[in-house]
């Protein structure tokens, strides 16, 4: 079983899958104002107690989490939707919880899992964009996410 964990800019959403994409439990978090002034406790705290809490019922292999914004293996680089820069994320989390933790843009996150079990299944290239508290986007190209993230930053 795996957890994946979406991060928007008014939400947290934690919820177990199994290896088919099926969702078995879900769990979600509206952010308060009060909460986004400590946004990084907000989300770790959250985070934390649900992994706990999912680990007691379901034998976890592994975490995902979508975030929206510029991140790489470990970090949030800038996510401006929930005003993060520079955030270790990986390492905070991995404090207090042992499993291996990917961290990836959730536009790129949103594609790659309709690609997979979702309404583009069907399809080997497409475009996929993601409307909500901010605008992010994705292309697949013969069933694989073009990812830039190698590519310098100018």
């Amino acid at each position: 079983m795996k957890i994946g964990i979406d991060l928007g800019g008014s939400h947290i959403a934690i919820g177990v899958v199994n290896n088919e994409g099926k969702i078995l439990e879900k769990v979600e978090k509206r952010l308060m104002t009060q909460e986004k002034k400590y946004i990084k406790e907000t989300i770790e705290n959250y985070i934390i107690e649900h992994v706990k809490n999912l680990e007691k019922k379901y034998k976890i292999t592994n975490i995902g989490i979508a975030i929206p914004g510029t991140v790489t293996q470990k970090e949030v680089i800038k996510s401006v939707n929930l005003k993060l820069e520079n955030y270790k994320i990986v390492d905070n989390l991995n404090k207090y919880i042992k499993y291996p933790i990917k961290i990836r843009n959730d536009a790129k996150c949103a594609a790659i899992a309709e690609n997979k079990l979702g309404c583009l299944r069907k399809y080997s290239r497409s475009i996929f964009l993601s409307l909500g508290t901010g605008i992010g986007g994705a292309v697949i190209i013969d069933n694989k996410l073009l990812d830039t993230g190698s590519m310098p930053r100018m």
